[in-house]
């Protein structure tokens, strides 16, 4: 290797005359072109790179594209609903961003049989948080079958109103 004992940074391919310290280090071949021992990326001076831009509108902390840029927000315009959220269980929304919802969610399988009691303590202060139902995932059926959880999705829906 070129340069080691002459006290100049040392050529790290003398097979290769366009990589050698001082060279410009190329984002898109591989290559340590400037023999620094960073690659592509990972050297802040490489050029070339594609330049990441992340879009998280609600500030939450993830964003839409996913890649480079972390876990996808399937939700960005609710900064409760991310990949780090605890999956409230009886909302009818996917509220971690794993698609599964409310019964589908392990996080809420585990909850129902009560196997985590800290999973469960967390669902219940995220719900207090949010200012939403604070109560037992599943509830037994009234007499007319209806649960609970159906009963108050309607009336979130506005479709149990009372008149005057």
């Amino acid at each position: 290797m070129e340069g080691s004992s002459c006290g100049t940074p040392m050529d790290c391919n003398d097979n290769n005359a366009a990589i050698h310290p001082g060279a410009t280090e190329s984002c898109t071949d591989g290559v340590d072109n400037n023999c620094n021992n960073l690659i592509d990326a990972t050297d802040p001076n490489a050029a070339g790179c594609p330049v990441v831009s992340c879009t998280d509108m609600d500030g939450d902390n993830y964003a839409i594209e996913g890649g480079s840029c972390g876990p996808i927000d399937c939700n960005d315009a609710d900064a409760s609903v991310n990949p780090g959220a605890i999956e409230l269980c009886d909302d009818g929304f996917d509220n971690n961003c794993d698609v599964n919802i409310d019964a589908a969610d392990a996080a809420c399988q585990a909850m129902s049989t009560g196997d985590d009691p800290v999973l469960e303590e967390r669902h219940e202060e995220s719900r207090r948080k949010r200012g939403g139902y604070s109560g037992a995932y599943y509830s037994s059926d009234d007499d007319e079958g209806e649960s609970r959880r159906a009963r108050s999705s309607r009336r979130n829906r506005g479709g149990d109103r009372e008149r005057d």
